[in-house]
């Protein structure tokens, strides 16, 4: 969980070198990559080229593990409920207005971006579904030298802006476990291998049947008495199954003759 505080805003010069690199970022003519999210994880995002986010560690940073900050981050587990606040659990981002939390976005709904068109990656983070139609944009930047900052920047038409910059931010190696095969349950393998087995009994049988026996016609159908017996066998059976069903004022006996 990372929270945002004035107290403990970046150098003016970080700010300024940021600032310079979001502006290169935005200039470019490279499209940003969308980073699809891995197995539901909102801490995880894959390029599908091996190479992806991974922002598990900003939730260990302890130095801004701040209670009364105006905006609390937790991009993994989510925030707890707050009583009597619209900070719902399974919020991502909560702020902090009159001494009341309410909710900027939604966990499930993260939606990662990655811009690597220039030497230092940036990306973004897009949260929704927050209390009253609120949402969050998180600019996330590079930097191997903080473990990790978010830092508030304004709002636009219920849309809160912040600035975010980590070594968590970098590119890195991500793991996307295969998809596990679709694959057959044995009742279906069953089945087919039951109609494999019945075309084969008529096709070998009927050639046979014609071969060796030297029978034409309905003739040639192996136990053929056995197959058009067979509806007179399965109603004699159902009618057997059924015949507890026919009254309690019938009476076992004889048939009169």
């Amino acid at each position: 969980m990372v929270t945002a505080s004035c107290k403990r805003c970046l150098p003016a010069w970080h700010v300024a070198m940021v600032m310079v690199i979001v502006c290169l970022a935005g200039g470019g003519s490279a499209q940003p990559t969308p980073c699809t999210v891995v197995n539901g994880n909102p801490c995880r995002c894959s390029l599908g080229n091996g190479k992806g986010l991974d922002v598990t560690s900003i939730k260990n940073v302890t130095s801004f593990l701040d209670p009364t900050a105006p905006y609390i981050w937790s991009p993994c587990g989510g925030l707890i409920d707050y009583p009597s606040t619209n900070c719902t659990r399974g919020s991502a981002i909560c702020g902090l207005e009159e001494d009341v939390r309410f909710s900027v976005g939604a966990l499930p709904t993260a939606i990662f971006t990655v811009d690597t068109s220039h030497s230092i990656t940036t990306a973004t983070l897009n949260y929704t579904a927050g209390y009253g139609g609120r949402s969050a944009n998180l600019l996330m930047v590079c930097s191997t030298q903080l473990p990790g900052n978010i830092k508030f920047q304004n709002v636009d038409d219920m849309t809160y802006n912040f600035l975010v910059t980590s070594k968590a931010i970098c590119l890195t190696e991500v793991h996307v476990p295969a998809a596990a095969e679709d694959s057959l349950s044995l009742g279906y393998i069953l089945i087919i291998l039951f109609f494999i087995c019945l075309v084969l009994y008529f096709v070998l049988g009927t050639l046979y049947m014609h071969a060796y026996k030297d029978a034409s016609g309905m003739e040639k159908i192996p136990h053929r008495d056995f197959w058009c017996g067979l509806p007179s066998m399965i109603k004699d059976g159902v009618l057997c199954l059924c015949s507890p069903c026919r009254g309690a004022g019938h009476t076992a006996g004889y048939d009169k003759i």
